[in-house]
């Protein structure tokens, strides 16, 4: 019994220390990221963990709101922010990620739609206790569909 333990054992071990293969794809994606990490300032790693609000938008996510929200942006200073639904504001400030900012990166944009985007659904705990899982999974896709049409990205 004690070989047989060892056995599996060390069998879990190997299995979980083998790196998977990857695809070229996927190899060349590393490859510009580390590139990319490389010419980043420190200033500009810490930047794309900042996330901010704006006055433009709903006052959801981090306290505070950002001022010179846009000089931020151009300094590679901000890498997402959780508050902005209209898509002209995206569309404007990632412009100015892509075309003024040093390296270019763009911006992630978030939204809390918890209970729906523009179709507002009930809140999560009601929902679940319909047991309709049916209509749990037709809400949350609604929800995605629409967010991901508006421009957000999570």
């Amino acid at each position: 019994m004690k070989k047989f333990i060892f056995a599996l054992t060390a069998l879990a071990i190997i299995s979980c220390s083998t790196t998977p293969q990857l695809s070229q794809e996927e190899k060349e994606a590393f490859k510009f990221a580390d590139k990319l990490i490389k010419k980043m300032t420190l200033r500009e790693k810490i930047g794309q963990l900042q996330q901010f609000v704006t006055r433009k938008g709903a006052i959801t996510g981090p306290d505070g709101v950002a001022r010179n929200v846009e000089e931020y942006i151009r300094e590679g200073a901000v890498g997402s922010f959780l508050s902005i639904k209209k898509p002209e504001e995206m569309i404007r400030l990632q412009k100015i990620a892509v075309e003024e900012s040093r390296l270019g990166i763009p911006l992630i944009f978030g939204y809390d739609i918890i209970h729906g985007c523009r179709v507002q659904f009930p809140e999560n705990l009601a929902v679940s206790c319909s047991w309709d899982i049916e209509a749990i999974e037709k809400s949350a896709s609604i929800a995605a569909e629409e967010s991901a049409a508006g421009g957000l990205h999570w």
